[in-house]
């Protein structure tokens, strides 16, 4: 299984589903700039530059770390 990592910039309800990968990768989102997530996902783990009430908190210095560690980023 291939992990992706989504950097999410705008309202998940705004990114079309179409973006998102087939259910063969395991696919994590980091939320950076005015995105927000109503509803978790329904895998993998939501990350948040600027807010931990909308996922887990991170750095930049983890986010340089993570942009390293999968093996695939699309950005939204």
């Amino acid at each position: 299984m291939r992990k992706t990592l989504y950097l999410v910039r705008r309202p998940l309800q705004e990114v079309p589903p179409s973006v998102f990968l087939p259910s063969e990768t395991e696919g994590d989102l980091l939320l950076i700039e005015r995105a927000e997530i109503s509803e978790p996902p329904p895998s993998g783990t939501v990350f948040s530059l600027t807010d931990d009430r909308r996922g887990s908190k991170v750095s930049y210095d983890q986010v340089v770390t993570m942009l390293f560690e999968y093996e695939r980023v699309i950005v939204t």
